[in-house]
């Protein structure tokens, strides 16, 4: 339950910085992140 959480915690905030910033950059960073984090988890 905390690990499907905290993924639907990553993907909010992502598409949250999605809709606000045009950064190719920073989503690729962002979903590197999340993966990371997730894969930690």
């Amino acid at each position: 339950m905390l690990i499907l959480r905290s993924h639907f915690f990553f993907v909010n905030i992502f598409s949250f910085c999605r809709l606000y910033s045009k950064k190719t950059n920073f989503f690729i960073y962002f979903h590197y992140l999340h993966l990371f984090f997730f894969y930690f988890l």
